[in-house]
């Protein structure tokens, strides 16, 4: 009995480490989660927003999230509130020239990672009624131009 009991207790603690380590890179409410990096979502900032899809996968040690968001009454306006709070509260930096009075496009952004030796890059690419939100994680360090 007592040697079940302790198998039993061995397989209950590996499915709790299991769902421990599994539930890494779940988002959390309100936010983008990779790995320790919490980025506000666009709910966050905005509120809720129709999210259609939400995709996770690692392509070359590269943890990449994916956020469709469709049926959106002013993706100009959306984006333009929180791009300008990633840019403005959180230090993102502005990669690609960009024009929101355009009907469809690509905005993309990019900062340091909590952890060193880490970037997040995120593309946004917008139509008229949806909006695709990809955020990438992989290696790399943005470093401040010396315009001296």
């Amino acid at each position: 009995m007592k040697k079940k009991l302790l198998i039993f207790s061995i397989i209950l603690a590996c499915i709790i480490v299991f769902c421990f380590v599994k539930n890494k890179d779940n988002d959390k409410d309100g936010y983008y989660v990779l790995k320790k990096d919490n980025i506000p979502s666009i709910d966050k900032v905005l509120g809720k927003r129709n999210l259609i899809s939400k995709n996770k996968k690692n392509d070359n040690n590269n943890l990449i999230k994916t956020y469709i968001y469709d049926k959106i009454e002013d993706v100009y306006s959306d984006l333009s509130i929180y791009t300008d709070y990633l840019i403005n509260e959180l230090n993102y930096n502005i990669t690609n020239d960009f024009n929101l009075n355009k009907e469809s496009g690509t905005i993309n952004l990019a900062t340091n990672s909590i952890e060193n030796k880490y970037v997040l890059i995120m593309e946004i690419k917008y139509s008229k009624r949806k909006y695709t939100i990809k955020i990438t994680r992989g290696k790399g360090k943005i470093t401040p131009l010396n315009n001296s």
